[in-house]
This record gives C-alpha cells, sequence and structure tokens, in this order.
C-alpha cells in the first residue's frame, strides 16, 4: 500500500516512477480492516485513486462492552473504516502495468554519486535517482543500512480476522473474546453481503503472553 501511493505521488509530481513488488500475483486478498483518515482521502486524491462512497462505512461513535455485553461507556467520534482490498485496488488502477514489476525481491540496494542500485534475488538491476523502501517491518533495505533498528515483540500477540455476519452474530463473538478477558474491537468495514442483514466486519482480539523479546515473538 505504500509503495502505491508513493509511485503515485512521484508520478503526479512528473517523475518516472516504476514498483517492484515482493510478492507474485493479486493482492487483492490480504490485509482486513483498515481506517480511513482525512491523510488517506488527500493522498488517493492526489494520485487519482477514485474513492467509491462504497469503500468506507461511516461510525458515529466509538463504544466499549463489558465483560457482559452492556456498554461501559460510549466516545462520539465520526469516522471511517474500510477493507484493505478496496483502498488497494483504487490506488493499483492508478500505477500503469508497465510500470508495477510483481515477484521482486530486493537483495541489497548500491548508492554512488550517480544514483542508486537495487539488485534483485533474480541477478536483475534497476538503476535511478531515487529509491524508496516501502518494504515492510521486516525491511530488507532498512536492515541493510540501519541494522541496529529491529523490530520488538510488545508482550501480546493480535488476531484479526475479516467475518460475514450479522449484528448478532458479531456481537456474539465480541462478547466471548471479552468474556475471556481479550481486548477486542471490531467495526464495520464494507456494504450489505449477499446474506440478508449481513455486513462485513474486522474482527481484533489481543491474547497475552510473555514473549522473548524477540522479532518474531511466540507463535500464535
Amino acid at each position: 500500500m505504500a509503495g502505491l501511493m508513493a509511485a503515485g505521488l512521484f508520478r503526479a509530481a512528473g517523475w518516472q516512477a516504476t514498483l517492484f513488488e515482493r510478492t507474485r500475483g493479486d493482492l487483492t486478498g490480504r490485509g482486513a480492516g483498515l481506517g480511513i483518515s482525512l491523510e488517506l482521502l488527500q493522498v488517493m486524491k492526489r494520485v487519482g485513486a477514485r474513492f467509491d462512497p462504497s469503500i468506507g462505512v461511516v461510525h458515529r461513535s466509538w463504544l466499549w462492552l463489558a465483560a457482559d455485553g452492556k456498554t461501559a461507556f460510549e466516545l462520539a467520534k465520526p469516522s471511517m473504516g474500510s477493507a484493505w482490498s478496496r483502498v488497494y485496488q483504487a490506488l493499483r488502477q492508478t500505477v500503469p502495468a508497465e510500470m508495477y514489476r510483481a515477484g521482486m525481491s530486493v537483495e541489497r540496494v548500491e548508492q554512488d554519486d550517480r544514483g542508486v542500485a537495487a539488485i534483485f534475488a533474480d541477478g536483475s538491476r534497476a538503476e535511478g535517482d531515487l529509491l524508496v523502501a516501502a518494504d515492510g517491518v521486516l525491511s530488507t533495505v532498512r536492515a541493510q543500512f540501519l541494522p541496529e533498528i529491529q523490530p520488538r515483540y510488545a508482550g501480546y500477540v493480535e488476531i484479526s480476522a475479516g467475518v460475514r455476519s450479522s449484528q448478532s452474530e458479531t456481537m456474539a463473538l465480541f462478547e466471548t473474546a471479552a468474556a475471556e478477558g481479550r481486548p477486542c474491537g471490531r467495526f464495520s468495514v464494507g456494504g450489505p453481503d449477499d446474506i440478508a442483514g449481513a455486513v462485513r466486519h474486522f474482527f481484533t482480539a489481543e491474547a497475552n503472553t510473555s514473549g522473548s523479546g524477540d522479532a518474531a515473538g511466540p507463535a500464535p
């Protein structure tokens, strides 16, 4: 997602930008829920990504529920939720096919006074004036230039999932996690499903565990 935004912004500013994606195939099925911020909408507009109203679901407030399912606190805070794939598709359409290279895994970066070059796992290389490393939490480029910065286990595991269910079914899942003492949350992320009364929801729950402090943490 960050790579698509960077490529789109550079293209909008008049640069010739090529995006190298590590993963092969369509990424539409990746990700789950996503909060829609004003900044995201502004970037989508600048890169020419069409924001269809069906992408987002407006939330009027946030509720804190007790273990018994009763409302403990309500915060009036308008916001919008969406599915990761809906935003990804809109951004992906702004990058021409010839400027999108899938299955390209960066092994190292070289730079000198003339520019920068990315060397890929297949032995090929791409040269340019500027390289933006948007390759995630386990960034190869960051590991090369800032090896002292490493991900650290936060002390808990977050379980995330997108589900299609009615309001009552989703609340049942929510109450089960709350009763088990797991901090959890959920919000609507899409339009009506083909099942009557069903809506797409993004659901999260945390399982408190003691980790060793390594990058991966304990297995879920």
